[in-house]
């Protein structure tokens, strides 16, 4: 073999550019094919692969430069004479077909060429032979992702060489791959009748979500029985879907007018740089993704958090067994000892709304709706400064301390998106450190969390012998740990937007302004549940999700009956509740319960009691149901079961009770039988009795048909002989 042959064979013959002539024969610039060889040189490291790029010394002894070979780009391909008319191609083939595809053609035809001419050059090898290292070349240089080989050699060749209608070579379009394509004469002869586009829109723009392939099937058929033009093959309606359609309309068809907005809608970013600390907070619950003992029981217990938005700080939180209203208590007195904000951001449960917190109950917030429409909220803001000033009334704790409430957007996490951030952030960096990590779906989920919730010691040659799970925190150990989190959380730099990487606290320390409340004034206002009228039985009151009465042994409230006070109850300790004057903020007196509460009882425990007692009276309604059923004898399970069959012999008209009987002669009709006389007929245990005993039958008027039943008996009768037929 020649040199030329050799060096042809091994890929080195002119197959290696260098980035100022492939940017003189592309057009681009060098700095653009710099650029292009470092990144595939990237890629192929990445993918174990030879790269089309390297570098290699400079031919003047400078640095060293790129060289990239001529299968990266198609445009860099070298064509033989017999290729030019390949080359007036290109134009028509990328109207008509992807850019990748007219390339991958391209790199085909130069192996394809490389391959002719190393024929033509070595004819003491077969063509297989010089097929294989060809193949061997291309594999080496271009990588796996290049499907080659001595039989995709040959296919090529002969598709190559195909005659096409006009009698000419095929060419390159002979090598391009039409899988994925609709076939050719299907747009442009059989198309798609505007009536078949209409028909399947009415299909596939629904909220049933039918797909695709579904959608074209039916399309089809129909199609094919009124005499519509409509493609056979789904991948030319995939095809025609990409170009042609309108996707935000076919979105808000499918999916509605709220998934529609999410997704396509404008929407304006809160630019963190402008909130001062303590200005905007943001509170929400959420279900830690661990497990801790709780009352000789396991649970998920709750977080309530409150963050200051301009520095990421959680600056409220608590712990509990349940989401309610005291765990938002608790973690507002946190937090607005730290500082009161201007605008707080909740979430549209029904705990952010309670009337301890808005000052309005759900009956009021209905009212007032229907009465103002939409903009209630902000009407009744600016009435409550005119309302106040000759009347004072609760405004609620966010209302007496100016905290405007901004209610989330429902079902938009995004809305309080600092704090959902900040819930993932915390169960990747507190909660996995629990033994009892469960995960937040079931693919998360350990699979030794059910030997640690039961104890498992790790002891013996099990594979788990690393898991100890003996001792499940309990919740009082899970809020320490918790603390102990927060402390590292707020001293560790953050890289959030406006943070600019400062830590929380130290974004914190830097606040110019932050609004305080006094120490005892701000604990009674957080307990004051509002304004209650005072009855014969004092006030009563739902706490904890229990009705309770208070003040019905008070003296002191005894002037006050048919008039409002102001209630504080605890929320910790819902025993201890104080009355105050409406106007004045005077206290009254303090209200003991009218039913007996423990002193050291929680507000979580009152929960759980009441939580209880309904399960109680569920049972019992359940188990007096089922008792009812359980007293059916016998001969009452037989009558339903009568009752039921006679129902469905009603509904098919077949309830006929006397079976239909059909008279037959059988010789004895003319016949009668003796009938013994009435003493032989009379048992023996009537053979002493006595006719005397009968009462006697008095003559009855004419007319009277008022007759005694024993009136018509006379044993005479029993003497005839009757007649049998």
């Amino acid at each position: 073999m020649g040199e030329a042959a050799r060096q042809l064979a091994t890929g080195l013959a002119d197959d290696w550019l260098t980035v100022e002539a492939a940017a003189a024969l592309t057009g681009d610039s060098e700095r653009t094919w710099q650029r292009n060889a470092a990144w595939e040189e990237k890629q192929a490291r990445a993918a174990s692969r030879a790269s089309k790029a390297v570098m290699r010394p400079s031919e003047l002894g400078g640095k060293p430069a790129w060289r990239v070979h001529r299968s990266i780009d198609a445009r860099l391909t070298r064509f033989p004479t017999h290729a030019t008319r390949d080359d007036r191609q290109r134009p028509a083939l990328l109207t008509n077909h992807a850019l990748h595809k007219v390339e991958q053609a391209y790199r085909k035809l130069r192996r394809l060429d490389e391959w002719r001419t190393l024929c033509d050059v070595c004819r003491d090898a077969t063509e297989v032979e010089l097929a294989g290292r060809i193949v061997a070349e291309a594999k080496r240089a271009e990588g796996n992702d290049f499907p080659i080989s001595v039989r995709a050699l040959q296919l090529w060749r002969r598709a190559y060489d195909a005659i096409d209608d006009d009698g000419q070579k095929r060419g390159v379009r002979g090598l391009i791959d039409g899988r994925g394509e609709e076939p050719s004469g299907i747009v442009a002869k059989v198309g798609r009748s505007q009536e078949a586009q209409d028909y399947f829109y009415s299909l596939y723009r629904t909220e049933n979500k039918l797909s695709l392939a579904m959608s074209h099937r039916e399309t089809l058929a129909e199609a094919k029985r009124r005499g519509w033009n409509w493609p056979t093959t789904i991948s030319g309606t995939h095809k025609w879907i990409d170009q042609h359609d309108d996707i935000p309309f076919t979105f808000l068809c499918r999916h509605g007018k709220r998934a529609y907005s999410k997704r396509f809608m404008p929407y304006s970013e809160q630019d963190w740089d402008l909130v001062e600390p303590g200005q905007f907070y943001v509170a929400d619950h959420h279900q830690v993704d661990f497990w801790v003992s709780y009352k000789g029981r396991q649970i998920r217990p709750w977080l309530t958090a409150i963050q200051d938005c301009g520095t990421r700080r959680i600056v409220g939180w608590r712990l509990g067994p349940a989401p309610h209203q005291e765990a938002i208590l608790v973690a507002l007195r946190m937090a607005f000892r730290e500082a009161i904000p201007e605008v707080m951001r909740v979430d549209n449960g029904r705990d952010f709304t309670a009337k301890t917190i808005t000052g309005l109950t759900k009956t009021e917030c209905r009212v007032l709706r229907r009465e103002y429409g939409p903009e209630w909220k902000t009407l009744v803001r600016r009435g409550r400064d005119h309302v106040t000033c000759d009347d004072p009334r609760w405004l609620g704790v966010t209302g007496e301390l100016g905290v405007e409430l901004i209610y989330a957007k429902p079902y938009s996490a995004w809305s309080k998106g600092t704090l959902e951030r900040w819930f993932r952030t915390f169960e990747d960096q507190c909660g996995k450190l629990f033994s009892t990590y469960c995960g937040h779906t079931p693919a998360a989920r350990p699979e030794s969390l059910q030997l640690i919730r039961e104890g498992y010691t790790g002891r013996g040659v099990d594979p788990l012998a690393l898991v100890d799970g003996s001792a499940v925190p309990t919740l009082e150990q899970a809020s320490e740990r918790i603390g102990d989190y927060l402390t590292i959380y707020h001293a560790a730099a953050h890289q959030g937007v406006g943070m600019r990487g400062r830590s929380p606290q130290a974004a914190w320390s830097d606040a110019a302004h932050l609004r305080k409340a006094v120490e005892g004034e701000l604990d009674c206002l957080i307990s004051v549940r509002g304004l209650y009228k005072v009855g014969a039985n004092g006030v009563h009151l739902t706490v904890c999700g229990t009705h309770l009465g208070y003040g019905a042994r008070t003296a002191a409230l005894r002037p006050w009956i048919g008039r409002e006070v102001l209630l504080k109850v605890d929320i910790e300790y819902p025993s201890r509740c104080l009355a105050f004057e409406p106007g004045n903020r005077r206290l009254i007196a303090a209200l003991d319960p009218n039913k007996r509460i423990h002193p050291l009882a929680k507000s979580d425990d009152l929960r759980e009691a009441s939580a209880a007692v309904n399960r109680n009276r569920k049972d019992m309604v359940d188990y007096a149901k089922k008792s009812a059923r359980r007293t059916l004898d016998v001969s009452g399970v037989l009558e339903r079961e009568r009752r039921e069959q006679a129902v469905a012999l009603c509904a098919t008209g077949t309830d006929d009770a006397h079976p239909n009987i059909v008279p037959v002669s059988c010789g004895f009709e003319s016949q009668s039988m003796p009938v013994p006389t009435a003493f032989e007929a009379i048992p023996d245990v009537y053979a002493n009795f006595d006719l005397s005993l009968l009462p006697s039958v008095a003559a009855e008027e004419p007319g009277d048909e008022t007759l005694d039943p024993y009136a018509a008996f006379n044993l005479a009768d029993l003497t005839e002989e009757v007649d049998e037929s």
